[in-house]
């Protein structure tokens, strides 16, 4: 995160629109997941008045860039005071197709991304966790059947043991991190 050297006025102006600012209402359909979400105008609709009154301006500025043979958009976005004062955040995403459409949704999501936790906009509906993003939790999923069900094909058998290989990388992954932070706090 960046930032100007005070954000005290800053502070206290979203303070102040962060008791006013609505929830983004959930009106745009995922067909995939079969869920409801808040899409990037209802975000600003939900923030942008109440921002504007308090003397606050976000601007989001997104650049391409290429990191281990990998195309990612990074989108940063800058919460600004009237005082001069801000904070800006940074979000790097790796479209699965560096086509324009796969550049445009990553850009769009970035943004939605970006904007939502510098303000404090929240969607209303509920929240599983990233559980049905991920597939997990929805009826009929691996994790929600029991390996021997007959119901529960070799594919899907396949399926959950790479999802659990997968989480278990991650675990690893993490603590291997953690470890690599103790020890450079050693040093």
């Amino acid at each position: 995160m960046n930032r100007s050297e005070t954000i005290g006025e800053l502070a206290k102006a979203l303070a102040a629109a962060q008791g006013e600012i609505s929830e983004a209402v959930k009106t745009s359909e995922n067909p995939f997941f079969k869920s409801r979400y808040a899409d990037l105008a209802a975000v600003w609709q939900a923030c942008r008045p109440v921002l504007s009154k308090h003397g606050l301006a976000v601007s989001q500025l997104s650049e391409t860039r290429w990191t281990d043979g990998k195309l990612g958009v990074c989108m940063t976005t800058i919460l600004m005071h009237s005082s001069g004062e801000f904070i800006a955040s940074e979000l790097t995403l790796y479209p699965k197709v560096a086509d324009p459409q796969g550049i445009g949704s990553a850009i769009t999501y970035a943004r939605r991304y970006g904007l939502q936790p510098i303000v404090g906009v929240v969607a209303i509906g509920e929240d599983d966790d990233g559980n049905q993003a991920s597939g997990r939790g929805t009826p009929g999923h691996p994790d929600e059947m029991d390996p021997m069900d007959p119901r529960m094909t070799k594919a899907m058998r396949k399926a959950d043991r790479a999802i659990r290989a997968r989480d278990a990388a991650n675990e690893m992954d993490a603590a291997a991190g953690d470890h690599l932070r103790a020890i450079q706090e050693e040093f």
